[in-house]
């Protein structure tokens, strides 16, 4: 190899070599930033995960938080579901879904299957209202002495399993029509929050049942073979399952039962027992609570 070209193929293979090594080091740089990437994405995916766990726990809680009877103030079960059936059937009657301005054939007969579905919903929920209601009365003021001779009343707990199901099929329908409406541009906040008075309504039935249908008694057997009640636990799974349907259409529009609403009765009493004086044409002023008229001198 000729002396003068020696430091030209020296100088090559540096070359080459420096450029290898810058191209190891780059590569290891972008391996380095993709692993970091990946990794700052799984953390935020993780946390982003926890934090929908939490909401569902959350919603899943209030869901099942009905509004307990307060012995104290005179209330009971059976009024308290009277008032939320009557709640349901006031705000589902005056659910309006917005007309198409363009007629799309397909639009319009989802729209319409949805109405119905709610329209449904309103019908067995008059039926069964008084029924329902009846049925609760008459399971929590069975007498102790009965409850030890005969049982607990297995006819009316089965009236409240019987409307364990028809309670899911009327959750599914307003789920349902709730999915067909919000797909179509309509609000369905009102519907949800209807929804969720229901699924807590449920949890009623099922505590009440919970409650009632244990406990000793000497021919409670008989009743029980009589009115073909079958004592069986309730289904833990498919309730859960039915949760989960709820909390994922129903999000965050729940409000739970800690806020303590004025009844508006009372309210409207209070007002009337004020004395306000209002002033007449005349110049006089009336007196709200005796109802008495005083002419004042100019």
């Amino acid at each position: 190899m000729n002396h003068k070209t020696m430091p030209v193929y020296l100088f090559v293979i540096a070359s080459f070599l420096v450029a290898g090594w810058v191209s190891m080091v780059a590569v290891a740089k972008n391996d380095n930033a993709k692993n970091e990437n990946t990794e700052k994405i799984v953390v935020k995916e993780k946390k982003s995960s926890d934090e929908q766990d939490k909401k569902n726990v959350k919603n899943e809680t209030e869901l099942k938080n009905y509004k307990k009877a307060d012995t104290s103030k005179g209330e009971t079960n059976a009024q308290i579901h009277r008032e939320k059936t009557a709640e349901v059937i006031e705000n589902l009657e005056q659910v309006e879904v917005a007309e198409e301005i363009v007629v799309d054939e397909v639009k319009v007969r989802a729209k319409n299957e949805a109405k119905k579905q709610i329209a449904e919903v309103v019908v067995e929920q008059e039926s069964s209202q008084e029924q329902v209601s009846g049925a609760i009365e008459e399971v929590e003021n069975d007498g102790v002495a009965k409850k030890f001779f005969l049982g607990p009343d297995y006819k009316n707990l089965g009236q409240l399993r019987s409307e364990l199901v028809q309670n899911r099929n009327q959750i599914r329908k307003l789920i349902q029509a709730i999915n067909t409406l919000a797909q179509n541009g309509e609000d369905t906040l009102a519907l949800q929050s209807q929804l969720a008075i229901l699924t807590q309504e449920r949890e009623r039935f099922k505590t009440i049942i919970a409650t009632n249908q244990e406990g000793f008694s000497l021919f409670g057997w008989v009743a029980r073979f009589l009115n073909n009640y079958e004592e069986t636990p309730i289904n833990e799974t498919e309730e859960n399952e039915l949760t989960e349907e709820v909390v994922a259409v129903v999000e965050n529009t729940i409000e739970g039962e800690a806020t303590t609403v004025t009844n508006s009765t009372d309210t409207a009493v209070e007002a009337e027992a004020q004395t306000v004086p209002d002033k007449t044409d005349s110049g006089a002023t009336v007196d709200v609570e005796t109802g008495a008229t005083s002419v004042l001198v100019q």
